[in-house]
C-alpha cells in the first residue's frame, strides 16, 4: 500500500508487536531476506545473545509465529511481501511510507536498552546513600 496514510491505527497495527518491529528493523538495512535469516537474528535479539547461539527450539518458535502471523499482517499493510513457498521476504514500497516511524521506534528502543543494561544504580535520597544493582 505504497502511498497509504499513515494513520495511528496502521502504525499501531504495523509496530503493535515486538517481533514485528523486530522485523522491520531488520529491514532496514535489508532490502531481501529469507524467513528462516530473519527468524534466526529475531530469536538471537530477544534473547540477547549472538545468532550462532540460538537453539533450533527458539528459531524454529520465531519461524512459526513469523510465518503465520506477523509477516502476513505485515504483507496485508503493503510492508513486505513474503512468498510463502520459497520463504523469500522483500521490503514492499509501503516500507519506505513507515521508514520514519520505524527508525524513530529502533533509536527509542536501543537507548532503552542502553538504559536496561545500565546494571549499577546508585543515588542519594534526602541525604540517604542507596546503591543496587539488578
Amino acid at each position: 500500500m505504497a502511498g497509504s496514510p499513515v494513520t495511528d491505527d496502521r502504525l499501531s497495527a504495523v509496530l503493535g508487536k515486538s517481533r514485528r518491529r523486530l522485523a522491520l528493523y531488520y529491514l532496514l538495512s535489508n532490502e531481501y531476506t529469507d524467513i528462516d535469516s530473519l527468524s534466526v537474528q529475531l530469536a538471537a535479539w530477544e534473547r540477547d545473545e549472538s545468532v550462532t547461539s540460538v537453539d533450533e527450539a527458539a528459531r524454529r518458535q520465531v519461524k512459526i509465529s513469523l510465518h503465520h502471523n506477523h509477516l502476513p499482517r505485515l504483507e496485508q499493510h503493503g510492508v513486505l511481501e513474503f512468498d510463502v513457498r520459497s520463504g523469500d521476504v522483500v521490503r514492499a514500497p509501503g516500507f519506505e511510507d513507515l521508514r520514519p516511524a520505524v527508525e524513530r521506534l529502533r533509536a527509542t528502543d536501543e537507548k532503552l536498552d542502553r538504559l536496561r543494561n545500565d546494571r549499577a544504580v546508585s543515588g542519594d535520597v534526602d541525604g540517604e546513600q542507596f546503591a543496587f544493582t539488578r
